[in-house]
């Protein structure tokens, strides 16, 4: 597991970011959902980049007998998977080298092509947080629907999903949205470049130099934290459409 950013930490550290004092600037509601929006574009960069070794999860499928051997992405919140080596007979976080089954993408997440196992074990990842800065209020939510309450952000996972209880004690129908808390300062950093606005000369340079700095940044946190293959090179992950 990894170190998580609480929601309203990271939109704090954006407001600073594009020069506003959080105690003062009375964000309206479509403002605060104009950061959310930002963090978001920013997290799905950055989710997407590399294959990072702190989010991968690894579950059990179990199939019955004549079942088709599918794992569908949505239903079990799955970003991506290798489909070479993420599927295995055994947990691969249990330190063995086991039997690997091969993946054919399909348009809704994978099937498992050997035939024989009843079993199998999924290397992933998850999918993607989402932020969101609109106050939960007791209502009707679909699945997917992001809301903000008690400084975290939360997706609903259940429709109509629990109209007079909180999301913090209605676990059921809503799930936290965990931000990793190393991807905070290139979150932030692009909420910040969002300054830097117009066609003059000198906004533009400085443009360009703070998005260089922010692939620089990304491509740090690659090295230090995404999986890699024997040579160092990356190791390739299908992500399903």
């Amino acid at each position: 597991m990894y170190e998580r950013e609480k929601s309203i930490k990271l939109f704090e550290r954006a407001v600073r970011a594009v020069g506003l004092n959080v105690e003062t600037a009375n964000l309206q509601p479509s403002e605060k959902e104009r950061f959310a929006d930002i963090c978001n574009e920013a997290l799905r960069t950055v989710w997407g980049y590399d294959n990072w070794g702190f989010l991968m999860e690894s579950k059990k499928f179990e199939f019955a007998l004549n079942e088709p051997r599918h794992i569908d992405f949505q239903v079990h919140g799955i970003d991506s998977v290798n489909l070479k080596f993420g599927c295995t007979a055994h947990d691969q976080f249990a330190g063995e080298n086991p039997v690997c089954y091969t993946l054919r993408r399909t348009p809704r997440g994978v099937a498992v092509l050997d035939a024989k196992p009843n079993s199998v074990w999924l290397l992933y990842r998850p999918r993607r947080v989402k932020v969101s800065w609109t106050d939960w209020v007791p209502a009707l939510y679909d699945v997917g629907d992001v809301v903000f309450y008690n400084g975290d952000s939360w997706r609903c996972v259940k429709s109509a999903a629990s109209v007079t209880e909180a999301p913090s004690a209605a676990p059921e129908y809503w799930e936290r949205q965990d931000v990793p808390e190393v991807f905070s300062d290139y979150i932030v950093g692009c909420v910040a470049l969002t300054r830097l606005q117009g066609d003059d000369a000198a906004v533009a340079a400085e443009r360009t130099a703070a998005t260089l700095q922010l692939g620089g940044v990304l491509e740090q946190l690659a090295q230090q934290h995404a999986i890699r293959d024997n040579h160092g090179g990356k190791v390739a992950v299908e992500v399903a459409v």
